[in-house]
């Protein structure tokens, strides 16, 4: 229960400090990549430890002995990379990605599928612990370095950019054209201007 409890606080601790004071300053991408490389690398160490030093549940000692101190410890470091990365991240990115007149569909459909797989993994992880034992840390220290890692790679950078500017970012249409639509949206503005000083002189006369 202590450990549990522990392991909230430094969560919360991190996810914070990274929202507040980092978040704009690494980038998004560079942010996912570093939390996907760090989690995957301390789950190949928690199921190095495992393997080598089993831990018996049905005879436990009484004090805990220095290899489940040592996992304990890589957990707590673990949720620190997960905190600066793929725990935030996911929400700050689907806010920044989509345009206004698709926002409330894409930020819906984000957050459906962020809880509906947090569920998925909930749910079978128990099962897949007691089958796979300790491999159940290589198979997702494998995922967070082979999956998660290569899409971080992948993904634009949105750090310090608009709204406006990711149909550009995503090829939804060209630089070229944004700047030719606002430049004409630009030249109408100036055309209605002209024309409502000309009504108020006219109307002056």
């Amino acid at each position: 229960l202590l450990a549990s409890g522990i392991y909230g606080v430094v969560k919360v601790v991190a996810t914070a400090i990274f929202v507040f004071f980092f978040v704009e300053t690494i980038g998004r991408r560079i942010s996912l990549i570093i939390s996907s490389l760090g989690m995957g690398t301390l789950f190949f160490i928690i199921g190095a430890i495992l393997k080598t030093h089993p831990v018996s549940a049905d005879h436990p000692p009484p004090t805990p002995p220095p290899a489940s101190k040592a996992m304990a410890a890589m957990l707590y470091i673990y949720v620190c990379f997960y905190s600066m990365g793929w725990g935030p991240m996911p929400w700050i990115y689907v806010s920044d990605i989509f345009p206004t007149r698709t926002r409330h569909y894409g930020l819906a459909v984000a957050s459906a599928s962020q809880w509906l797989w947090n569920f998925v993994v909930s749910k079978v992880t128990p099962d897949m612990i007691t089958d796979l034992g300790y491999k159940i840390f290589l198979m997702f220290a494998t995922v967070n370095i082979g999956a998660m890692g290569l899409f971080s790679f992948f993904i634009p950078e949105t750090k310090g950019l608009s709204l406006e500017e990711m149909d550009v970012i995503f090829g939804a249409i060209s630089a070229e054209e944004r700047a030719a639509h606002i430049a004409a949206q630009e030249r109408t503005l100036d055309h209605e201007k002209n024309d409502a000083r000309s009504s108020r002189s006219d109307s002056v006369k």
